[in-house]
């Protein structure tokens, strides 16, 4: 009767034991968790549903592509796959996540790969620049000094010896309480890390950018590494015209603070993803010494539908409600003259900076530049001091200083005033200054705009491949301009695009109402080949009227009626003045970032600018990739 109860008594002791242990791991883990009943045993079924992903993967023999999986869905949440989970036991406990992974949390973990890869090219110290590595005491303080990995790796010290930088890394992990930002002087830092932005011929408006096909990590399932950025254009695939609501998405899902579902990754990608959230969970149990160990999966179906107040997406699309885009993309007479007002200012300085050097000294040239006195020269790699001596190359570097007033350095004489800027009346006009060059006095055919927008759409181009005898096999097709598509493999079926210079779109475009002249970008040039002048005849309907006279009674009268709507404006205008008012910030959207970056269609456009109401907008766009949730597992430690 004794040995009874206490036998009762151990299995109470041990089921509240295990209750207070599932309260602590709930608590640990958050409110987002419900508990599941735990399995002894997974054989991995797919739905009836279930749609699997596959892309091409390199296969080292026989040195060529295959077919590969890289995900299963059930046509809308990604399932578990190709993870034998039985290899741990029965399981202790299960824990599902009830909502989907936000792009909040998967740029955490973006954000931690980054810093991970910043702060290894920081400590591998090779300074392209010769001026001076870190010093060894500084690579130290990068690193946590772990007593136990020391021991086990026979170290002859009880704390850091700086002398061996490269055998304390391979033993000791980073201090991610180190700032590397501040406890660095920049100067000495950015030589290191230069290499991780984009090439200077990829970016967009001078704008270093991280390279995201660069952003790897690495663990034991991928041990070479994995890029782990989402596939922005994924979005792209249904645009119809540049800066339509799928390009927005494109460039602005990725940017926002933004708690809609994670888009744009493969399974493996997520499982790359997963992976983090099971180092960073097992940190959580360690640290209050809970004697566990877990993993984390993506669900099966069955544990979906089994997940007490889990929340379903049956609507897979997000939705743009109540847009009301009149006022937007209304454009007035007086803002268009502004805009006008600002390029003309744009085409003064750049005649400054390529042909002011004969009438003012080249010093003071030089302050219409936003320069710096010492820069890093990434082609060259080395720190370089700002040489005034060859502005037109130094304008390829940096931007205009906006508040330098160009006026204040104009040569005092008539004559020089006339040789400088004089060309830029229209011909035969007397030349004129009284403290200003307004619009009204610019030649019309000299007013063009320059400016870059990211073709999108080009960039979501799945990678082009074909078959290669043996109907299981591929390799590249042959690359050419024209078929600007994903061309460059970054592994484990994630593929990028080589030469980001290709989707960055150069328009230049006179901007002057009633003016039809857009010089032939990179696309047309392609379709129609690099031809200029009457070549084009028949074949590019761009450059119509380029360098016909304006008469007087074709100078457009921007200022008896300011709010009225611009007249003989063309699309291809008003883009450019979209970009110029929203890009350039001279407009400012009141709550939304979309006036930004959504334009109208050609339609749309022509409505608005003849006075017409479009309705409000209410659009859905559906979601490109599965959503995606996991499960967590609890093991007992061994």
């Amino acid at each position: 009767m004794i040995m009874k109860f206490y036998f009762l008594l151990g299995i109470l002791s041990l089921s509240y034991s295990f209750s207070q242990d599932s309260k602590k791991l709930l608590t640990l883990f958050g409110d987002d968790f419900v508990q599941m009943d735990p399995k002894l045993n997974y054989v991995e079924r797919l739905p009836d549903n279930a749609k699997i992903f596959t892309s091409y993967v390199w296969v080292k023999e026989p040195s060529i592509y295959r077919m590969d999986t890289t995900g299963i869905s059930n046509q809308r949440e990604y399932l578990r796959f190709r993870e034998d989970l039985n290899k741990y036991g029965p399981e202790s406990f299960k824990f599902f996540k009830k909502e989907y992974v936000s792009q909040n949390d998967y740029w955490d973990f973006i954000e931690f790969v980054q810093d991970s890869i910043y702060r290894e090219y920081i400590y591998r110290n090779n300074d392209p620049t010769g001026n001076g590595e870190l010093p060894q005491k500084l690579l130290a303080e990068m690193l946590k000094f772990d007593e136990k990995k020391a021991q086990a790796a026979n170290y002859s010290s009880k704390k850091m010896d700086v002398s061996d930088p490269d055998f304390n890394r391979r033993i000791f992990s980073f201090d991610y309480g180190f700032d590397w930002r501040k406890k660095i002087d920049y100067g000495l830092y950015l030589p290191l890390i230069s290499s991780l932005t984009l090439r200077p011929y990829e970016r967009m408006d001078r704008q270093k950018d991280d390279d995201h096909r660069k952003i790897i990590y690495k663990y034991d399932e991928y041990p070479e590494g994995i890029n782990v950025y989402p596939d922005q254009s994924v979005w792209a695939k249904e645009s119809r015209y540049p800066n339509d609501i799928h390009a927005y998405l494109s460039k602005f899902y990725y940017l926002t603070n933004n708690s809609d579902p994670a888009q744009g990754l493969s399974g493996n990608q997520i499982k790359a993803y997963l992976n983090y959230v099971e180092l960073e969970l097992q940190k959580k149990i360690d640290q209050k010494k809970l004697p566990f160990h877990v993993e984390v999966s993506l669900p099966e179906q069955n544990e979906i539908d089994q997940g007490e107040g889990s929340e379903y997406i049956t609507d897979m699309h997000i939705y743009f409600d109540n847009l009301d885009m009149n006022s937007y993309w209304q454009i007035t007479n007086g803002e268009y003259y502004k805009f006008l007002t600002w390029v003309k200012d744009s085409i003064i300085r750049e005649r400054f900076i390529r042909e002011g050097e004969s009438f003012v000294q080249t010093e003071t040239l030089a302050e219409l530049l936003d320069y710096q006195n010492v820069f890093y020269d990434e082609s060259n790699m080395q720190w370089t001091e700002f040489d005034p001596s060859d502005l037109a190359f130094c304008r390829e570097l940096f931007d205009f200083n906006w508040k330098k007033d160009w006026r204040s350095i104009l040569p005092s004489g008539a004559k020089e005033q006339e040789q400088l800027l004089g060309s830029l009346q229209p011909y035969g006009q007397k030349f004129e200054f009284n403290g200003d060059l307004p619009v009204e006095n610019i030649d019309p055919n000299r007013i063009f705009y320059r400016y870059y927008w990211k073709d999108w759409g080009a960039m979501s181009n799945e990678v082009g491949m074909k078959k290669n005898g043996d109907q299981n096999y591929f390799e590249f097709l042959d690359d050419n301009w024209e078929n600007r598509r994903k061309d460059r493999d970054l592994g484990y079926g994630v593929f990028s695009n080589d030469d980001l210079s290709r989707f960055n779109i150069r328009e230049i475009i006179n901007v002057y109402p009633g003016l039809r002249c857009r010089e032939c970008n990179s696309i047309c040039i392609d379709q129609h080949g690099d031809i200029y002048g009457d070549e084009l005849i028949g074949k590019c309907d761009k450059c119509v009227n380029f360098g016909e006279p304006v008469t007087k009674e074709g100078i457009y009268d921007f200022k008896s009626n300011p709010d009225g709507l611009v007249q003989n404006l063309t699309y291809d205008q008003a883009i450019a003045f979209y970009h110029w008012s929203y890009v350039k910030g001279f407009r400012t959207p009141d709550e939304s970032p979309i006036p930004e970056f959504y334009c109208p269609s050609v339609d749309e456009f022509e409505k608005v600018q003849k006075g017409e109401k479009i309705p409000v907008k209410n659009i859905k766009v559906e979601y490109p990739t599965p959503l995606f949730r996991y499960v967590v597992h609890v093991y007992p430690k061994k």
